[in-house]
């Protein structure tokens, strides 16, 4: 049966009490937790002059999908706002009771015409659904974080349709920011936090885009994880079909990470970077110790840090559907964005992809969109040409590519690697 706007106060408390009770008082505990949960819902939500108020939330915490679904009341109406990668859906749901493959049970919920799903415990812990009816273990969205993603939107459910038509004409940023799209939580953390802190040192742009080199990471001390690279941070302005780059730069360093209650699941604790002017080279060394080599061979390696921005540009301008081709530096001519993701140097990005290592493996994408991945193992795959996104089929887990003529790099489990087309 579906249901409108069914609040989340009173399903986490429903579907908890329906647990705990035997089939006897099954009813009873129904009625009495649904008029509590109700009752709570209603207090929780009493708002004035049409304030957002939060209602509860989760976010996924298992490293493999960076999903956040927050709810809220506006004006006595309930909506909802869920953030996957850089795409932001919100408005008012419809609800559905709903059963995985493994018996457990969850809310499907349906806005924009999007469908994922949620869980919630008595301890506000859960799971979320993703698209694909893939579930993943989720803890519980803190307020901030949701009030956060509430102000992206730009307006509350009740926003008139062409709100972003209007945010244009009003010369405000309708894209919004970018996100992080990878599998990694601790590159996520990265991400967030250069544009986060090391975004404060810079003036507002329509949007910025971190694209980081890291160098090596060690999680061996979940108190103290430790990420080595190359942080970079730039800043653009859309002009015509161009992202143009107004500011931006460099900060080498190591970044001191802890596990944390957190989105990614951890937070940047420290951040140790490279002294500017005289001190830089000691301090580069004092701070990179035996990975100073590589430090200062990614520090001169322009074309591979070019390469990552043009496909991070790539990515975002495809999923907010952007009109934007190209990307400039002052003074540089504009770089043009791979906005195809269909074909590659033969005309088509189907066919066996090998390694160069002979225990490297391969990759075999087919022209109906399925294939394999050949390691150790064959994994039966499909792949999305305009996504750039491998998926596999048993587990559900998918894993960005990009192809440069016959070269298929793979972002696997956050390892780089790469395949040419035989």
């Amino acid at each position: 049966m579906k249901k409108k706007f069914l609040s989340v106060v009173a399903l986490g408390i429903l579907a908890s009490a329906l647990c705990a009770c035997g089939a006897d008082n099954a009813q009873e505990a129904t009625e009495e937790a649904t008029t509590e949960a109700t009752t709570e819902a209603v207090d929780a939500a009493e708002d004035e002059n049409n304030e957002i108020v939060y209602m509860g939330g989760l976010y996924a915490a298992d490293g493999q999908s960076d999903i956040n679904l927050a709810l809220f009341k506006s004006s006595g109406t309930p909506v909802v706002i869920i953030q996957e990668g850089s795409n932001i859906y919100y408005g008012e749901f419809i609800t559905e009771d709903a059963t995985l493959e493994d018996g457990r049970e969850y809310v499907k919920i349906t806005v924009e015409d999007k469908v994922y799903g949620y869980h919630f415990n008595d301890d506000m812990t859960g799971f979320v659904v993703d698209q694909d009816g893939k579930a993943h273990e989720a803890k519980e969205l803190d307020e901030s974080v949701a009030m956060d993603m509430q102000k992206e939107t730009e307006g509350t459910a009740d926003a008139s349709e062409d709100a972003s038509a209007n945010e244009a004409d009003n010369g405000e940023w309708p894209y919004g920011p970018y996100y992080y799209t990878g599998n990694d939580p601790i590159e996520q953390t990265v991400f967030h936090y250069i544009s986060d802190e090391l975004g404060k040192n810079y003036d507002e742009s329509d949007v910025t885009i971190p694209s980081p080199i890291i160098i090596a990471k060690d999680d061996s001390n979940k108190d103290d994880i430790l990420v080595w690279g190359i942080f970079w941070i730039e800043n653009y302005n859309l002009e015509g079909d161009t992202f143009k780059c107004v500011s931006g730069g460099a900060y080498p360093g190591l970044m001191h990470m802890k596990t944390a209650e957190t989105e990614s699941g951890y937070d940047v604790t420290s951040f140790d970077a490279v002294e500017d002017g005289a001190g830089y080279d000691e301090s580069a060394k004092k701070i990179f110790g035996d990975k100073y080599d590589q430090f200062v061979k990614a520090d001169a390696d322009s074309d591979a840090h070019n390469k990552l921005r043009a496909e991070l540009i790539s990515e975002y301008v495809k999923d907010n559907n952007i009109p934007a081709t190209k990307y400039q530096d002052e003074g540089w001519d504009p770089v043009e964005l791979d906005l195809g993701g269909t074909t590659d140097a033969s005309g088509s990005v189907a066919g066996e992809y090998v390694s160069a290592d002979e225990e490297g493996g391969s990759v075999i994408l087919k022209d109906d969109n399925t294939g394999s991945l050949n390691f150790q193992d064959v994994i039966d795959i499909t792949w999305d040409g305009d996504a750039y996104k491998i998926t596999e089929k048993e587990s559900g887990n998918s894993y960005p590519y990009t192809i440069d003529g016959d070269e298929l790099t793979l972002d696997y489990d956050g390892n780089k690697l790469v395949f040419t087309k035989k």
